[in-house]
């Protein structure tokens, strides 16, 4: 088996109260409701998968995200797997791709730090079921609350503590991977 970790290629926030405005380069990426400037907040993150071999098995994937600032009241935050395509620089409220529920993961988030989710079922869907990778939507359970919901996470920009995604994965049968010194 082999573990490998990666950091998200593109990362974006995107707000219904701006439904045109993008925020993809911005330090930071939300979920949840924020009550000062009553905005909901939804974000996409996107790895880049192609060190994984096709045709390999998945037995384990972890994301996480390093919250740094926790709203007043707890949620429940989903991961979803995206079914359309979007850009760092161009996604937005009004133009975000959709998302299924299939294979989704949750985690209750009650204070901010380092959180992770079990998101083996959508890493699955990509490497082993032939979806397109999309990337991930990150949402909160609640959207309709109006209570302080909002966690902040650090986007890519932050390379220290950037979004990351553990897979572990058995390459295919017959594949030798071996290391040549060539010079």
């Amino acid at each position: 088996m082999v573990t490998v970790s990666l950091y998200s290629i593109a990362d974006a926030r995107i707000l219904n109260i701006y439904p045109s405005n993008n925020f993809g380069t911005q330090p930071e990426v939300d979920a949840g409701y924020y009550v000062a400037g009553a905005e909901l907040a939804r974000s996409f993150i996107k790895f880049d998968l192609s060190s994984i071999p096709a045709g390999s098995t998945i037995s384990a994937a972890t994301l996480s995200l390093t919250i740094y600032l926790f709203g007043v009241q707890a949620d429940t935050h989903y991961i979803y797997r995206v079914t359309g395509s979007w850009t760092e620089t161009g996604v937005s409220w009004g133009n975000q791709p959709g998302y299924t529920t299939t294979n989704g993961a949750s985690l209750y988030v009650n204070s901010s730090g380092t959180k992770s989710w079990n998101v083996l079922g959508i890493v699955r869907d990509w490497i082993e079921n032939g979806y397109t990778n999309y990337g991930f939507l990150w949402r909160v359970a609640h959207e309709g609350w109006t209570s302080e919901t909002v966690c902040r996470a650090y986007s890519r920009e932050y390379s220290s503590t950037a979004i990351r995604l553990d897979v572990t994965y058995t390459p295919p049968a017959g594949r030798n991977f071996q290391a040549v010194w060539i010079g």
